[in-house]
């Protein structure tokens, strides 16, 4: 620049002004494009901001050669992928959306067909309080129950304002801990509005509320006691004594195993109409239903196989079998085999003729205490007409040996053993 200069003021002095007017602008420009190089990057101010929604901020971008080096003759086009939007002069209008756009803000340089582009990122913040808002607005609860509550900040754009701290409180029906737990209390009813969250951001203070209601309290329901797969077989086994397999239509069961978890437990009954190796099919007792059951190799058979077969291989069509799953898994088929009436043992000569003489035998005895008897109720006769055939209270020496007696009204007029019904034929 300092040669160029010296030229110059050489003609001024040779040349005279007449020839420096006519030479000075043409050589002034040839000496700016030759100061800087060709378009090498481009810088955007500010690189990043942090913004309130919808603020407008001016951007600047500047373009430079690779010895960094502005060039001032640069033209600029200018443009905003997302968080608002850029005019052509670099003046951006943020988005009202609060969040961070990384390289939002785009510029693309143009200079002696040369272009390059830069970017510039910036944050939209959240603007100031607007409200607050507290979760569940209304929940139904048991008395003495609790239900935590949650507030958050908004500003009027509806972003969320974090890092926003409540103050929780309830004017009715219960307590509130500092981090929103409600205990409820012990009367039931509606409290509208009686839990409140108030929080303060920069100098801004606002309030929410919800509403809750209490209901009596119910006793917890009781948990039943396990019921063991024994015990079901057990029930199982009991119907079908009593009403035998034909009338068995099923049972099925919700119980709880040994260690508490709930099981399902099934039996079905019927007549085998089909069997695979993997399948067994039956209708079922009491209607025409088919139904078909895969088995797998938990399955257990009864009876067993025989040696060289497996599974199913013992049950045939018209079988009677019973079906157990365990939640819905076939666990068990078992064959029904017929009760076979057992004949009755028919009793031998001798077991007869024996049983005759223990029946005689009982006669016996039986006519020896009957003779006993009316020999002690005739002397009671006689003692009656003694005492003049009054039905009173006598004393007696007689054989009997039993002392006072009472004579029954009436016994004079039994005579003999007739109809004693006890003589041997």
């Amino acid at each position: 620049m300092k040669t160029l200069l010296t030229r110059l003021l050489v003609a001024l002095v040779v040349g005279g002004f007449g020839l420096l007017a006519v030479m000075a602008p043409s050589m002034i420009r040839s000496a700016s494009a030759q100061a800087v190089g060709a378009l090498d990057h481009v810088t955007v101010t500010p690189a990043s901001a942090s913004l309130a929604p919808g603020a407008t901020p001016q951007y600047t971008a500047t373009a430079y050669d690779a010895s960094n080096n502005v060039i001032p003759g640069a033209t600029f086009a200018w443009s905003a992928t997302s968080g608002g939007s850029i005019n052509a002069t670099g003046l951006l209008t943020a988005s009202a959306v609060a969040g961070t756009y990384a390289n939002a803000v785009q510029v693309t340089a143009t200079f002696n067909s040369v272009t390059k582009s830069g970017t510039a990122s910036f944050t939209v913040a959240p603007g100031a309080l607007d409200r607050v808002t507290v979760t569940p607005a209304s929940v139904s609860l048991a008395t003495g129950g609790t239900q935590q509550y949650a507030a958050t900040a908004y500003d009027a754009s509806n972003n969320v304002i974090p890092g926003a701290t409540f103050a929780w409180s309830v004017t009715s029906g219960g307590s509130i801990n500092a981090t929103g737990l409600l205990t409820a209390g012990a009367v039931a009813g509606t409290y509208a509005n009686a839990v409140q969250a108030s929080t303060t951001v920069s100098g801004v203070t606002k309030t929410a509320s919800a509403s809750f209601t209490m209901t009596a309290s119910t006793p917890a329901p009781q948990t039943p006691n396990p019921i063991g797969i024994p015990a079901l077989q057990a029930l199982y086994n009991g119907l079908l004594h009593r009403i035998g397999f034909d009338h068995f239509l099923g049972i099925e069961a919700k119980v709880l195993d040994g260690q508490g978890n709930p099981m399902s437990l099934k039996a079905v009954a019927g007549k085998v109409t089909a069997v695979t190796q993997t399948s067994i099919t039956i209708m079922l007792n009491g209607g025409t239903d088919i139904q078909t059951y895969t088995v797998s190799d938990k399955t257990r058979y009864i009876p067993a196989a025989q040696s060289g077969q497996k599974g199913l291989a013992g049950f045939q069509v018209n079988d009677k079998v019973t079906i157990g799953l365990v939640n819905g898994e076939v666990t068990l088929v078992a064959k029904v085999q017929p009760q076979v009436e057992k004949p009755r043992p028919v009793p031998s000569k001798e077991r007869i003729e024996k049983q005759k003489d223990q029946i005689e035998r009982l006669r016996e005895q039986m006519n020896k205490r009957l003779d006993q008897l009316e020999k002690r109720l005739d002397g009671m006769k006689g003692d009656a007409s003694r005492s003049g055939g009054n039905d009173k209270m006598s004393f007696s020496n007689g054989d009997n040996g039993r002392g006072p007696q009472f004579v029954p009204p009436g016994l004079a007029k039994n005579q003999g053993k007739q109809g004693r019904g006890h003589d041997k034929d």
